[in-house]
């Protein structure tokens, strides 16, 4: 069996295969996985053009990087919400803007995946620190919680579905 936070077995009865997945906001294989490839600025940076041709650019590199080593899947993007200037990830997220971190994070799944790697988009929702950050308690409304943290998200599910749709 190999590790779960690098791969996902096989499952013969209905047909999924072994699939190899890394981590990494900028580039393939962070956190002491791979020890070559390409690092890209991080998503702040792309964010701050506005570009979303170079994003879907950008994720259909890492993309192609990623199969060319026979890699499946990307924990990536994260479009989580800049909530706090002490945010421990926030050189993996966008922008403290919803459209912002929306927009450039759909148009980056979208090239990784026409390069034939899959995203998993993260982290998920409200996640501003990594310092006990599995007993923390994050106070907001339901309302900013839904037009805000929840936004970036809804809005690439959204997008992914009405690309399908067309």
């Amino acid at each position: 069996m190999l590790h779960g936070y690098i791969s996902t077995e096989s499952i013969g009865g209905i047909g999924k295969p072994l699939t190899k997945e890394v981590d990494g906001p900028s580039q393939i294989g962070s956190f002491n996985q791979l020890s070559y490839g390409v690092g890209y600025p991080n998503a702040t940076v792309l964010a701050q053009t506005w570009n979303e041709t170079l994003a879907h650019e950008y994720g259909s590199q890492v993309g192609l990087e990623a199969a060319s080593i026979g890699v499946d899947g990307w924990y990536a993007p994260s479009v989580n919400i800049h909530r706090t200037p002490m945010g421990g990830r926030n050189y993996e997220y966008y922008s403290e803007d919803p459209l912002i971190s929306g927009t450039m994070g759909a148009a980056v799944v979208e090239g990784s995946l026409k390069s034939g790697t899959y995203c998993y988009v993260k982290h998920f929702a409200a996640n501003n620190q990594d310092s006990y950050r599995d007993s923390l308690y994050t106070w907001m409304t339901e309302q900013s919680l839904r037009e805000i943290y929840l936004s970036a998200f809804r809005y690439g599910v959204e997008r992914r579905v009405s690309l399908r749709a067309s």
